[in-house]
Parts: structure tokens; sequence; C-alpha cells
């Protein structure tokens, strides 16, 4: 079954949500640039070894009435996390005030169950929550 213009059923339903609760909404708007850290890697002209590529990020949500991104994730794996502190860091765009993650459901990052998913990005000030509306609190 095809979701387009959006990549799953998640992206799907959050936006049909919006719809319904005419909120204001584009679909990956836009690429952003940030920095992406490459572990173990040195660089060839001064030999420091915190290096980094630059790439794209293309957000799932802009609200643009909020000025607000809206990442929506299922699987959230290490190197996804990384991510998302990168663009944080170094993307000049999106910040913490401005993002926002809406999971699927609140797994466990890994084995050993340390942190979910939600617990993870309190501990990093991101605000986040699970399902497929977006919080009343966000667009209010």
């Amino acid at each position: 079954m095809s979701f387009a213009p959006y990549q799953n059923r998640y992206e799907y339903n959050i936006a049909k949500d919006m719809e319904a609760r005419d909120i204001l909404f584009e679909y990956e708007p836009r690429k952003i640039d940030y920095l992406y850290p490459i572990r173990g890697g040195i660089c060839s002209s001064c030999l420091s070894s915190s290096v980094s590529k630059r790439v794209n990020y293309l957000p799932d949500f802009w609200l643009p009435e909020q000025e607000l991104w809206v990442e929506a994730k299922g699987l959230w794996t290490g190197a996804g996390r990384t991510k998302t502190i990168a663009i944080l860091e170094t993307s000049g765009v999106i910040r913490t005030e401005n993002y926002r993650m809406l999971f699927q459901r609140d797994n466990w990052l890994t084995k050993a169950h340390k942190h979910t998913y939600l617990g993870w990005c309190k501990l990093h000030n991101i605000t986040a929550e699970v399902g497929t509306e977006v919080p009343q609190s966000w667009i209010s």
C-alpha cells in the first residue's frame, strides 16, 4: 500500500490527524545542512581526530504557525540518536527550542534497558511524545 507522499503509515497518520485538526504543516519542506561526526577519522591537514562530514537532513514536518520542526520516528537507532544531536548542535536552523520528536512507541534503546526513547530525549532536553497526534501543547 502506498502512503505517498509520506514515507510510511506512521507519517501518513500524523499528517491526517493534523489535517483533521486544521493544523497548518508542510511535509519534508527543505533539506538542512549539518555536520555528522566521523568516528575514528583524522583530518589530513591538521591531524585532528575531531572530524565530521557535511550532510543533509530532511525533517518530516514543518509547522509554520508554531515555527516548529516535528520528526516522526518508529525505530530509532544509535546512529539516529547521533544524527539528532549533530543536527541540534551544528545545523544552525534546528535547536531544542524549535524541534519536537513524535515516536510510534517508547521503546528501550538497548537490551540493557537503561533508557527508553522518551527518557533519552529528556536527558538531552528534547521535547518528545508518543502517538500519532501532535500534542495540543505543541500548537498552543
